[in-house]
């Protein structure tokens, strides 16, 4: 019984623990570009010099149009007027953006560049050491090994056995003898035998590892390092002046491999997709609003509805887990025994708190931030610090949001 007690009490101070650990809710929310495009109503991209540029250009046009924000001119005969006139001067090259950002009806331009350092220069060499994995005849000796382990046990069970009939005068001592000749000339007859049979197949793995030896695998390494530099410009049409500039720099090193013979000149080009595909996130980010992934912890707390909130907030259905944890808020402030244990209680307003700072509307996030404090009061804990900091960074990029994305 007192075991039983005992097993009930672990397992209840082992749920507790864990109910006690925060729970960690990743989350996407909405977050201002660093730039502010709204006031533009069209843009062309122009893929001018450098061979991942086009690459780049294309990835960009993608994300534009499916941000909505900005609409896309998709006209081929700007990207040719336009790189036609590089060369002038710039207060020419100016007026010819003008002129050519009028024809098109665009307001605004994105312009790449992009430049690759590419050196395929370096070769190098590594003897192998000799590889034995497929040797032929390394399960062969193996089941004669054990053959002559079973036929030794086996002659050592009827030597025992023939003992003790001559001990317990079941046979004579003649016959008895008689019968151990017999045994041990047929156990040497077998034992000989799988002795040969081993002595040959350890004579033939042996030539079998000399030619592994024999044979050098040198393996040659050609080694080349990739360098991307990549300009991205956000252009007003008219001005010819650029709102957003922004250098990227992808570095690599790439390898192509060959036993025993030159190995094949690296081809840099497959890499060109990636490079653009990064570099078109990271300046599309600088442009558009975008999500961005926070990691949320939410405080255990014992009510029927809690799981439902948390369950809520990692399907980001943020309103619907404001409305949770208001209950839960609404109902456990309520309760005589938190009023006794400010750590508890300021769990339901940090939780409450929480799920508010993720709303789109400014009167939410301040009553986040006034909930953030009194947790804070109760317990002075970092998290709820942060919360409070999360808070009036949230109300920063509502309005930068409210700015880059009018209606």
């Amino acid at each position: 019984m007192h075991k039983v007690y005992i097993f009930l009490i672990f397992t209840l101070i082992m749920f507790c623990s864990c109910q006690s650990k925060p729970i960690k809710v990743a989350v996407n929310v909405p977050v201002p570009a660093e730039a502010n495009i709204s006031n533009y109503k069209t843009v062309a991209v122009v893929p001018l010099r450098g061979d991942v540029s086009r690459d780049t250009a294309s990835k960009i046009s993608e994300g534009i149009t499916s941000s909505q924000i900005i609409k896309l001119v998709d006209d081929m005969n700007a990207q040719a007027l336009i790189q036609k006139n590089l060369s002038m001067d710039d207060d020419a090259y100016t007026a010819d953006i003008s002129n050519i950002g009028e024809m098109i009806r665009a307001d605004s331009f994105i312009f790449v560049e992009s430049r690759v350092d590419f050196s395929d220069q370096e070769v190098r060499e590594r003897k192998l050491e000799p590889d034995f994995s497929d040797d032929p005849y390394k399960n062969q000796i193996l089941t004669t090994n054990l053959k002559v382990m079973q036929l030794n046990n086996e002659y050592q069970n009827k030597v025992t056995q023939l003992n003790t009939m001559a001990i317990t005068g079941q046979v004579n001592q003649t016959n008895a003898q008689i019968a151990k000749i017999q045994l041990d000339q047929n156990y040497k007859s077998v034992f000989n035998g799988l002795q040969q049979e081993l002595n040959d197949l350890k004579a033939k793995q042996a030539a079998y590892k000399e030619k592994k030896i024999a044979d050098k695998q040198i393996e040659y390494t050609r080694v080349g390092s990739l360098s991307v530099n990549v300009s991205v410009s956000f252009t007003d049409a008219k001005a010819g002046t650029s709102l957003v500039s922004k250098k990227y720099t992808e570095n690599f090193t790439l390898t192509s491999k060959a036993v025993n013979r030159e190995p094949t000149p690296i081809d840099p080009t497959p890499k060109y997709s990636q490079i653009a595909n990064n570099v078109a996130g990271k300046f599309l980010r600088a442009i558009i609003p975008h999500n961005r992934t926070v990691e949320l912890y939410v405080d255990p707390v014992e009510h029927p509805d809690f799981d439902r909130g948390v369950a809520f907030l990692r399907n980001e259905s943020f309103k619907e887990a404001a409305d949770t944890f208001q209950v839960i808020h609404d109902s456990l402030i309520q309760s005589p025994d938190l009023q006794n244990d400010p750590e508890e209680l300021a769990k339901v307003y940090y939780n409450y708190g929480l799920t508010l700072s993720l709303s789109l509307e400014p009167q939410s996030i301040d009553k986040a931030i006034s909930l953030s404090k009194k947790a804070y009061l109760m317990n002075p804990s970092s998290r709820y610090k942060k919360l409070s900091d999360f808070c009036n960074l949230r109300k920063k990029q509502l309005q930068k949001l409210k700015e880059q994305i009018k209606e």
